[in-house]
């Protein structure tokens, strides 16, 4: 798994980070294969991990990239906030930590090499990490190399 366009997020100020929920026929999904972090100036940028780790700038909600097998003229898309962003710091710095070929995370640091937030990648899911949980993750990988963006 490699990511393809994470220096997207750098310079940018993230102040909320959600996920989506979507309803269908009175059935409601939380899909874990995407996040969208809401940027200082209204604007959101999504992640979304399907095989690969993807960031597409979106102009609107409306342009929201779903996988599955969905009828997306018939369903509902709900923001659901799962963390704001403490005092909305831009990002400077990410690194990615992988394992062979194997992109297994990303952490985002502020001017003053202080940590925001991490994400950890399945194969098909992004996880939202504070410090000590990304670290604790970091801690399991045996061998891992680390690369500064």
């Amino acid at each position: 798994m490699k990511s393809s366009n994470l220096d997207l997020l750098k310079n940018k100020t993230v102040i909320k980070i959600c996920k989506i929920s979507i309803n269908e026929n009175n059935s409601s999904y939380n899909p874990s294969d995407t996040l969208l972090l809401k940027l200082v100036d209204g604007s959101f940028f999504q992640i979304v991990v399907d095989y690969d780790i993807k960031v597409y700038p979106l102009s609107s909600i409306e342009k929201l990239v779903i996988l599955g097998d969905y009828d997306l003229k018939n369903i509902e898309i709900e923001l659901v906030e799962i963390s704001e962003v403490v005092d909305s710091q831009k990002i400077m710095a990410i690194y990615d930590y992988s394992q062979s070929t194997y992109h297994f995370g990303s952490k985002f640091l502020n001017a003053e090499n202080e940590f925001i937030f991490g994400f950890c990648f399945g194969w098909d899911e992004i996880i939202l990490l504070n410090e000590k949980d990304f670290i604790t993750m970091l801690n399991s990988y045996e061998n891992r190399i680390e690369i500064k963006r």
